[in-house]
């Protein structure tokens, strides 16, 4: 029990982490959309995908390397945290160099453009020297979310002050400015930085860590093609104005992803545990949290579907107004996202680290090639689908290796949760129901037609009401 209570203090903590910011996030995307307009905004997305592609070069899993070998108890460490930080420097310098070199070389449309990405790229260097490798391995859970909520409020702060006089050309500034508070809390509260301390690696040393980290974070590079690839191929193809209409549209979705965060580890608080000692439990606990899981993503894809010009007006304005059709295609996006985390979180929990690579590589180059394929001949509505195309692929490779370990039932449920949903859907489009009473109505249906077909049970109540509070209590 003290266990399970230690876990639940954990997910709490990466809840907190994750909402605070991903809200304060989603405060400064509307402040900058807003002052900045779609253009302006649609270069920012831009520049911020580039800036996730390279910081991923930047670190090649080392952070994940170097989470696990903290982890670890100090004889068996493999390798010392000096070493991993130092390396983490030196990728982040080259990498700096590197992308440099190629944006100086293309200025993507004009030098402006070269420079605005540019100086994005300057927060590759607090990213490199960060520790929240040290922090997750010693399992200081707590200090991490302080950093991150102080650069995500900082951040905020110094938009929502200065951005009406220094426009577009200052907000990478206090992006840096940001991440260096970040980096800075992380290095006055480290407990013994004099483990830090110690030569520079040698380049055999370098090039054995790095082959020793690639595998970890080759499924995170591949996960993150449907989120930074996007904007990328819209803003060539189409321009900035319309990367600027799919980013807000975009960053909706994100910010009901956190739902997803914080159930999957709420849910499945011991699910490594019952992979060893309990596999009848467990697969009871998935396929109940699949359940929940489809139930919470095709909800929030309702209420989303359904005010999505409503949501955009409000917070984005009539500059935006093309974003609207385009967050109704994306709601899509979310029971798909819900449904994955299952099998993703699934595979990592279980130590299957093969099959989670093997997952991601195959949906991640899936993906790369449908959205591009795409955008080269379609339009930004296709590029939308697109999307949404390229995650249920991802899903699919994810099921494919999980349904080796553990074969659950999804397609009866996949029927009366999204699909249920999807039929509701369909009533405005008919003309059965007319907006605001479908904003209003439909999720109500929803709620009601889910428990009579069976989609859920008075037992998964009893399930999840037991997961909130007996458990914790």
């Amino acid at each position: 029990m003290q266990n399970i209570q230690k876990t639940y203090t954990k997910a709490y903590w990466f809840f907190l982490g994750d909402a605070g910011v991903r809200i304060l996030g989603f405060i400064t995307t509307v402040l900058l959309a807003r002052t900045l307009g779609a253009s302006e905004y649609g270069l920012l997305t831009i520049a911020v995908a580039i800036l996730g592609f390279s910081s991923w070069f930047s670190d090649l899993g080392l952070n994940t390397l170097g989470t696990r070998i903290l982890a670890q108890p100090p004889e068996k460490r493999s390798y010392r945290s000096f070493e991993i930080f130092r390396i983490r420097i030196i990728l982040g310098i080259v990498v700096l160099f590197s992308v440099s070199t190629v944006i100086w070389g293309t200025h993507f449309e004009s030098p402006y453009t070269g420079l605005i990405i540019q100086l994005f790229l300057l927060s590759l260097i607090p990213q490199a020297i960060a520790l929240e490798w040290y922090f997750n391995g010693t399992r200081n859970y707590s200090w991490i979310t302080l950093s991150r909520l102080a650069q995500s409020a900082a951040y905020l702060l110094m938009i929502f002050f200065f951005i009406e006089d220094s426009g577009l050309m200052m907000v990478p500034v206090y992006y840096l400015i940001a991440a260096m508070i970040a980096t800075s809390i992380l290095f006055a509260v480290m407990p013994v930085r004099d483990k830090l301390k110690g030569d520079w690696p040698t380049y055999p040393k370098v090039r054995e860590m790095i082959i020793s980290a690639l595998p970890l974070g080759l499924g995170s590079l591949f996960s993150q093609v449907v989120i930074f690839m996007p904007p990328l191929v819209i803003g060539y193809y189409f321009g900035f104005r319309e990367a600027g209409w799919f980013g807000v549209a975009f960053k909706i979705i994100l910010l009901f992803i956190l739902v997803d965060r914080f159930l999957i580890r709420l849910l499945l608080p011991d699910m490594a545990i019952l992979w060893r000692d309990n596999r009848t439990k467990l697969k009871k606990n998935l396929q109940i949290s699949l359940h929940w899981l489809l139930f919470s993503g095709s909800f929030f894809a309702i209420i989303l579907h359904t005010g999505s010009e409503f949501f955009i007006n409000v917070l984005f304005g009539n500059e935006f107004a093309e974003s609207a059709l385009l967050l109704t295609i994306l709601t899509l996006y979310l029971p798909l996202v819900f449904l994955n985390s299952i099998f993703s979180y699934g595979l990592l929990t279980s130590g299957h680290d093969t099959a989670y690579l093997r997952s991601g590589l195959t949906g991640g180059i899936a993906s790369f090639f449908i959205i591009l394929l795409i955008a080269s001949v379609g339009s930004l509505t296709w590029v939308t689908w697109a999307v949404v195309i390229a995650e249920a692929i991802v899903v699919l490779s994810f099921y494919l290796e999980f349904r080796r370990l553990a074969d659950l039932e999804i397609f009866t449920p996949m029927i009366k949760l999204p699909g249920l949903a999807g039929l509701l859907l369909l009533l405005p489009v008919f003309g059965l129901i007319t907006y605001p009473l479908s904003f209003l109505l439909i999720p109500l249906l929803y709620i009601l037609l889910v428990f009579l077909t069976g989609g859920l049970r008075m037992n998964d109540l009893i399930w999840i009401k037991m997961k909130l509070f007996k458990e914790r209590s």
